[in-house]
């Protein structure tokens, strides 16, 4: 995501990560991920489960391709890659 992030910088297209933290084993963990990884996009705590709620996010991963008017135009469970990430916002455009 990264990568990805870091490639479609200027191109109106935003990342954010959500953490559903309600549901993080040890959320000290989290900085150190960020950290680690060099993350630059911004990630989120879901300290009380609205996340989950609204967006019905279960499933660790779950991604949402949002467009610009705030419509879910995609829903994906599971690991993404930055290939698969280009394809999604190609098939949107």
């Amino acid at each position: 995501m990264q990568e990805f992030y870091q490639s479609q910088k200027g191109k109106n297209i935003e990342i954010l990560a959500v953490n559903l933290t309600a549901a993080e084993k040890d959320v000290s963990n989290i900085k150190p991920f960020v950290q680690d990884y060099d993350l630059t996009f911004p990630v989120l705590l879901d300290h009380d489960g609205l996340i989950v709620d609204t967006y019905q996010a279960l499933t660790i991963s779950t991604s949402y391709i949002i467009d610009t008017k705030g419509i879910i135009r995609k829903r994906i469970v599971g690991p993404m890659d930055k290939e698969r990430m280009t394809e999604l916002i190609n098939s949107i455009e």
